[in-house]
């Protein structure tokens, strides 16, 4: 029970600083607000010579498991602008 006061608080201040966002954007007299939408594709490649995806880790149960709990790759995978292969890359997405 000592970490919900905490928590409280901290959504408090996380709604508090997004309405002040909004209040600042609302005062600057040449912003417009815009909606942007972007599309990327990640390609996983898990076999092969160059893999972009890596299995690190897994439980115990990993292999018993209908939904892989447990199992963690890491990935390095290009994200492209199309779902083809052959798209342009745009860049990288990392982690785990």
């Amino acid at each position: 029970m000592e970490k919900l006061p905490f928590f409280l608080i901290f959504f408090s201040l996380a709604i508090a600083a997004g309405n002040e966002a909004d209040e600042w954007l609302g005062n600057c007299r040449h912003a417009t607000e815009k909606t942007t939408r972007l599309h990327f594709y990640l390609h996983d490649t898990t076999s092969g010579k160059k893999p972009t995806a890596v299995q690190v880790a897994q439980a115990g149960s990993t292999n018993n498991s209908t939904t892989f709990f447990g199992l963690i790759y890491i990935m390095d995978d290009p994200i492209k602008e199309g779902p083809e292969l052959t798209s342009k890359l745009v860049g990288l997405g990392q982690g785990l």
